[in-house]
């Protein structure tokens, strides 16, 4: 699951994030996710080849996992529950447990659960959570879009531009062809990352 969210491996994310197959809307979720998750490592690239390091940084990154993170997790404990389909991955006890489920039998595989995932049924709130989630997937790609055409001259600008675009996806959606961002009222911090929604140290 690390190396899939550190390479944006759309593939690897389907097979690694744990959906409930009967509750369609989830599959949606995990799409929802994966875009966003692919988006921000897309627009990590485009300012560190623009800006170097400072680009990343300006934006909250790099949101990749660190060598100490592979390590706190090859020496975690792995709690196998009774049904043996469930298992928790403790990595400290100021760390929450990574939870995971067991595929099916005609395809054994261990799957992250993502709590942003599987507490949502088919209902007027879910499809809103699904749709703030694409919304942020499409700020992400937006930037990244102006960081690559060179319409962002410092890494300050991309930053500001993205806290705006994601200030204004929480609002209603602009007329189409319209900029994400623009007229958005400038947002304080990056808590809208679609990686807060991975387990993270």
């Amino acid at each position: 699951m690390m190396k899939a969210v550190d390479a944006a491996d759309i593939e690897a994310l389907r097979q690694c994030i744990h959906i409930r197959g009967e509750v369609p809307i989830q599959r949606s979720a995990q799409e929802a996710v994966i875009a966003c998750i692919v988006a921000q490592r897309a627009l990590e690239r485009e300012t560190e080849k623009r800006w170097g390091a400072k680009g990343p940084a300006a934006i909250g990154g790099p949101t990749t996992f660190t060598p100490a993170d592979y390590a706190a997790v090859a020496q975690a404990e792995v709690r196998l529950w009774r049904d043996r389909k469930s298992a928790s991955v403790v990595i400290s006890l100021s760390v929450a447990p990574i939870e995971l489920r067991m595929r099916p039998v005609e395809d054994p595989q261990w799957r992250v659960v993502l709590r942003a995932i599987v507490g949502l049924h088919d209902e007027i709130g879910s499809q809103r959570r699904i749709d703030h989630l694409r919304d942020v997937a499409r700020a992400l790609r937006w930037v990244a879009a102006e960081v690559r055409a060179e319409r962002l001259t410092t890494p300050d600008a991309a930053r500001v531009a993205l806290y705006e675009a994601l200030a204004k996806s929480q609002q209603p959606q602009p007329a189409a062809g319209a900029a994400p961002g623009v007229g958005a009222t400038s947002s304080n911090s990056a808590a809208d990352s679609p990686l807060d929604l991975v387990p993270r140290r």
